[in-house]
């Protein structure tokens, strides 16, 4: 009897939903404890607001807009946060020196041995023997990791 009736299990819907990591309250999350930070001083700075006389109102409001602008650029997600917190270690490793780049001077008189240049031009065109021309470019070659530095550096 069942056959015969005319109702069928309903389907569920088809969702299409990522799950994300949410480290909101994760107190080990820098992100957490950033904006608890954030928190605390824009609590002191409404504060201060509220006690203070007129003309320091201003002062401190204009405090709490800047905060709150800085804040919402640097910090306001947890991959503004993680981003942010790169660049700093990055920029600060940087002014330790612990990026190494290779670069090689050479006068232009040791290049002439190797290369056939007459004169190199404004603008960074190059003229070669034999009424050729050329143009200097830039170029981003792939980083070159230490472990094989010393290698790359003999065939060079």
């Amino acid at each position: 009897m069942s056959d015969l009736s005319p109702y069928s299990q309903p389907k569920p819907p088809i969702t299409v939903t990522k799950v994300k990591n949410d480290r909101f309250l994760d107190f080990t999350c820098l992100h957490t404890w950033i904006m608890f930070l954030a928190i605390v001083a824009g609590l002191y700075l409404f504060k201060m607001i509220a006690v203070s006389p007129n003309i320091d109102k201003l002062m401190y409001l204009g405090i709490a807009f800047i905060f709150a602008n800085i804040w919402y650029k640097f910090c306001s997600t947890d991959e503004k946060v993680q981003f942010s917190k790169d660049r700093v270690i990055f920029f600060i490793s940087d002014k330790q020196g612990k990026h190494v780049i290779n670069s090689f001077d050479s006068t232009a008189e040791d290049l002439e041995k190797f290369i056939p240049i007459k004169k190199i031009h404004s603008e960074g065109i190059v003229e070669y023997s034999g009424n050729e021309y050329g143009i200097v470019i830039e170029t981003y070659p792939n980083r070159i990791s230490d472990e094989i530095r010393e290698q790359h550096e003999k065939k060079l």
